[in-house]
């Protein structure tokens, strides 16, 4: 939250806190009191008990979050959406972000489970879906043809209002280059209309993480951050020891498009390269 708030073209953080704390409802209205605070992220996929977020221990901090008005990001797979279906079923009104569009298995293909688990989680009204992190999941030799099928599931199941794009860079390095992702995702949405696809490239994570509620004016944090050849370069000059470390479980941030999310790590590093393009 202090990077962001020296960091002018951030919008609102997706941050941390630990919701099986005692204390953990007064720790999320402290942390709920900065306004560019958007929600929370358990690394649920990391967490060996796949029933974690079933747990009944973490009902005074999800309430907590409802009462604050923060986004709950589900980091999760196939194999979490049993409990992750409990939670939706036992905190009606809290907005449950699915990240990385469930993490379907595009290396084997089998992809049974993830639609019906899928159609399951977007029948709950309060979900909305990133549409993010699957090239991570496919192969090195993936296409636009292994990813298709997922996109146009998850936007059968939960409709382009709620989904919302997410370049999960650096991450995404690890298969193609931002650009081709991101053209990836403009070609496989184009069946997509106008609006339908100003919704999944911003609109919805602006609805979504309420930015304007921090009082920032979105014309003038794009006008803010620095161009792509830019991020470009700062991520070659700037990144490799975080993905060669693997620090990818930090805080994510939100650009007021709506596309980049940031680990605090890339923030940390980010700021250097910013203080070094203006020496």
């Amino acid at each position: 939250l202090d990077i962001a708030a020296r960091t002018p073209f951030i919008a609102g953080v997706v941050g941390w806190a630990d919701l099986e704390a005692p204390d953990a409802p007064a720790r999320i209205a402290e942390l709920a009191a900065d306004p560019l605070l958007v929600g929370l992220r358990p690394m649920a996929q990391d967490i060996p008990d796949l029933g974690f977020l079933a747990r009944p221990s973490l009902a005074p901090a999800l309430a907590a979050m409802v009462a604050h008005d923060l986004v709950f990001d589900a980091l999760i797979k196939a194999e979490h959406i049993p409990a992750t279906l409990a939670l939706l079923a036992r905190e009606p009104r809290l907005t449950v972000v699915i990240d990385h569009g469930a993490k379907p298995d595009l290396v084997t293909g089998d992809l049974a489970a993830w639609r019906e688990g899928i159609a399951a989680l977007a029948a709950h009204p309060q979900t909305v879906c990133k549409l993010s992190g699957l090239v991570t999941e496919a192969g090195p030799d993936w296409s636009l043809a292994t990813l298709q099928p997922v996109v146009d599931h998850l936007l059968m199941t939960f409709g382009p209002q709620r989904l919302i794009f997410g370049s999960d860079w650096p991450v995404v390095t690890l298969r193609a280059p931002y650009e081709r992702w991101f053209d990836a995702a403009q070609t496989l949405l184009d069946g997509c209309s106008e609006d339908e696809r100003a919704a999944i490239f911003g609109g919805t994570a602006q609805r979504v993480g309420d930015t304007e509620r921090a009082g920032l004016d979105a014309a003038a944090l794009r006008a803010a951050a620095p161009p792509d050849a830019e991020l470009d370069e700062l991520y070659e000059k700037f990144t490799q020891d975080a993905l060669q470390a693997g620090v990818f479980g930090a805080p994510s941030y939100v650009l007021p498009s709506g596309e980049i999310f940031w680990g605090q790590d890339r923030l940390d590093l980010l700021e250097r390269a910013l203080k070094k393009l203006a020496a």
